[in-house]
């Protein structure tokens, strides 16, 4: 949990560097497997997509809210924004700007930001 929280608040301060913002992103999603978006996520990065998968762990932050979305494989991705309210446990359909961040150390975080 504490490398989670630790990835999530790295994961908002690159977010916050880079100055992410959603009128760069193309106004139809992409809609993909998670596992595609993970195992491929170059074509991605910066586009609206859509994925499904189940909510892992989660934490907030300053206002903001973070989970992991786990992939059948069992590989994860994270998904930040205000207000995510995802329980462990539940499937979701996920829609947002996706991001290849910046990877620190053993530390990847790949991420998804939500409205």
């Amino acid at each position: 949990m504490l490398r989670f929280a630790i990835s999530l608040a790295l994961t908002m301060l690159v977010l916050s560097a880079w100055r992410c913002t959603f009128g760069s992103a193309d106004t139809t999603p992409v809609v993909l497997a998670l596992e595609a978006l993970i195992r491929d996520p170059g074509p991605h990065d910066g586009r609206l997509v859509t994925v499904r998968g189940e909510v892992l762990d989660r934490v907030s932050l300053l206002g903001a809210g973070g989970y992991r979305l786990a992939a059948g494989s069992g590989e994860s991705i994270l998904v930040v924004g205000l207000g995510t309210a995802a329980q462990p446990g539940e499937v979701v359909t996920v829609t947002g700007v996706f991001r290849i961040a910046a990877s620190f150390g053993a530390l990847q975080a790949p991420v998804i930001v939500v409205r």
